[in-house]
């Protein structure tokens, strides 16, 4: 009886182990050049909450939830978009972020230490430049530009949820503080005249009233 009762147990013990073990998430990943993996272990081993294929989660800036696959896109290879005032062509490039709905920043060249910076990082000054994770394009080529996203493993097709708003441009250098002015001196007042020293009349026998001339 005492056999039979340890088999129950061990049979039930094991049931649930394996009842457990079907239940563990498998977690979805998109490699650049578009090969999708299953796995029971996120991708790069990070040691962050787990969690199931397409359940959202939160973006590393907080906001509005991406859907996972979008986050993962956008952790690996973020986009930033390098625009200017008065810019037609930037504002074609920036729709077509918008229509696909890919998560980015944008920075303003409208000064010379914008410029300057430009130049530094990409050799020239031309606008609009779009960045994804390490590569730059120069230059606004729809076709271009979206095989660069789509190697990156960004959705066709806008995937973003309704709240999400991305954050207003902002310039590629902070300008520098305004130089304080000078105080004005404020005019002295003028300054008030001196007494002038009185002198005693001089009395005599032939002046008794200390007449002066």
């Amino acid at each position: 009886m005492k056999t039979s009762l340890h088999a129950i147990a061990l049979a039930a013990l094991l049931a649930a182990t394996a009842a457990a073990q079907a239940q563990q998430p498998l977690y979805r990943s998109v490699e650049p050049n578009g090969q999708v993996t299953y796995s029971d272990r996120l991708p790069g081993g990070a040691a962050v909450r787990q969690a199931n294929v397409g359940e959202k989660v939160s973006p590393a800036g907080g906001g509005a939830q991406l859907p996972y696959e979008l986050a993962q896109a956008r952790q690996k290879f973020p986009v930033t978009l390098y625009s200017g005032n008065d810019c037609h062509v930037c504002v074609s490039a920036r729709g077509l972020l918008v229509r696909r709905g890919v998560p980015y920043i944008e920075r303003t060249v409208s000064t010379e230490a914008d410029l300057k910076a430009m130049r530094e990082m990409f050799g020239d000054t031309s606008i609009p430049v779009l960045t994804v994770g390490r590569q730059h394009i120069r230059g606004f080529e729809e076709g271009e530009w979206n095989r660069n996203l789509d190697a990156a493993g960004y959705p066709k097709t806008s995937m973003l949820p309704s709240t999400w708003r991305n954050a207003a441009p902002t310039p590629l250098t902070t300008p520098a503080p305004e130089p304080a002015s000078a105080p004005v001196a404020e005019p002295a007042e003028p300054a008030e005249p001196s007494p002038q020293p009185s002198i005693a009349p001089e009395v005599s026998p032939t002046n008794p009233a200390g007449i002066r001339f």
